[in-house]
This record gives structure tokens, C-alpha cells and sequence, in this order.
């Protein structure tokens, strides 16, 4: 089970009705059933050929009641139950990952996003969800820094905003400043300083120095 799929699963407390969309083979499912048993899961997956090594893998792992699993052949969010608390899209670009939360999210508390790129994007739009950033993770793996974003509901009519820097990086992030994050960051510095200069790419570079200061 490789990091990024540990690190998500244990984001998932206290919930306990999770929708795992684009579940591929299966295995954040399968790790979230180690940490509690009492997890009741929905797979999703537009592909039947994921769907069913999904449903194989999960098979083969004992501990798990295949009672407390529902697998679904469709596109994003739209089967999940009303009763799903937390829904978890990872290993998907930002920009398909708007597209898969402008659908409807019942009742829904708790989002767990991990993006493949535009993690910029994935920010901005959870605002307009009435939702905002709790918590966030960074995770090296197979030579790239992944960003997890935890996201959780707004119930009051308290109003959260980030700046550009948040946007990019992370408010949480930027806060604890880890020692990965900044390994992160020095990365990113170095790949955007190889580029040609233009106004962009500066003020992206002032960005992490500010960030890193």
C-alpha cells in the first residue's frame, strides 16, 4: 500500500460513509477498512475493467464485510447515497476534479482531494462548494510531491478566503511549514528558475521566496 493511499485513509475520521471515486484497484478502500472496521463504502468508477480489479482485490482481503460495499459503474458523485459523509477523489487532474464536484453533493461533510496538478484550481472552486480547507498533507512519491487537501463543510455564514499563495501551496501548508514542504518548495524553485523569465514565472518564483522566508 503505497503512502499516499495510508495518508488519505487515515483523513477520513470520524466518518464513516465514504464514497471512493475513481477507486481503481480498490485500495484506498481497503485501507480505510483497516483502520475501522465499522466503514461503510461506496466504489465508483466510470470503467467496468477498474471497477471489477476493484472488486477482485477487495475480495481477496478477509477482514472485510463485502456487505458494507457498494460498487457503482458511473460518472463522479452522481450515485452517491444521501447518507455519505466523506467523498474522496484522488489521482486525477484539478481541472476534472471541479468538474466532478459541480455535481450534486447531498449531504456531504467531509471532501478528500488529491490532484495530480492544478491543486491551485481544486482550492478555489471548494470555496464556492460552501466548503474550506481543514487540513492538508504533502506526501514524496515515485519522484513527485502530491498535496492532499482536506476540506470539510461550512455551517455558519462565517466567510473563508485565500490569497494567491494559499491558493497555490496550501494554507495549512504554508502554516506548518514541514520539513517536506519545504523540500517541496526548494523543488519548485529550482524547476521555475530553469524557465525563461517572464512575469509569470517571476511572480511565481517571488512566491515560494516569500513562502520559504
Amino acid at each position: 500500500m503505497n503512502n499516499r493511499i495510508k495518508e488519505i485513509a487515515k483523513k477520513i475520521y470520524p466518518y464513516k460513509r465514504i464514497a471512493d471515486v475513481g477507486c481503481d484497484h480498490g485500495y484506498l478502500i481497503i485501507e480505510a477498512f483497516k483502520l475501522d472496521k465499522n466503514i461503510k463504502a461506496i466504489a465508483i468508477d466510470n470503467k467496468e475493467m477498474p471497477l471489477n480489479s476493484c472488486k477482485y482485490n477487495i475480495l481477496k482481503f478477509n477482514d472485510i464485510n463485502i456487505s458494507n460495499i457498494r460498487f457503482s459503474l458511473s460518472n463522479g458523485i452522481e450515485d452517491i447515497d444521501d447518507d455519505t459523509e466523506c467523498v474522496v477523489i484522488a489521482g486525477m487532474g484539478g481541472i476534472l476534479i471541479t468538474k466532478i464536484l459541480s455535481n450534486n453533493l447531498k449531504n456531504v461533510k467531509r471532501l478528500i482531494l488529491a490532484p495530480n496538478k492544478d491543486e491551485y484550481l481544486v482550492r478555489k472552486h471548494i470555496l464556492d462548494l460552501g466548503f474550506y480547507i481543514f487540513d492538508e498533507s504533502i506526501v514524496y512519491e515515485n519522484n513527485k510531491y502530491y498535496q492532499i487537501i482536506v476540506c470539510d463543510r461550512l455551517y455558519s455564514n462565517d466567510k473563508v478566503s485565500y490569497d494567491e499563495d494559499e491558493l497555490s501551496y496550501g494554507p495549512v501548508l504554508i502554516k506548518r511549514k514541514d520539513d517536506l514542504f519545504i523540500d517541496y518548495l526548494k523543488f519548485e524553485y529550482l524547476k521555475y528558475s530553469k524557465i525563461n523569465n517572464s512575469d509569470k514565472i517571476n511572480k511565481r518564483i517571488e512566491m515560494i521566496k516569500r513562502i520559504l522566508s
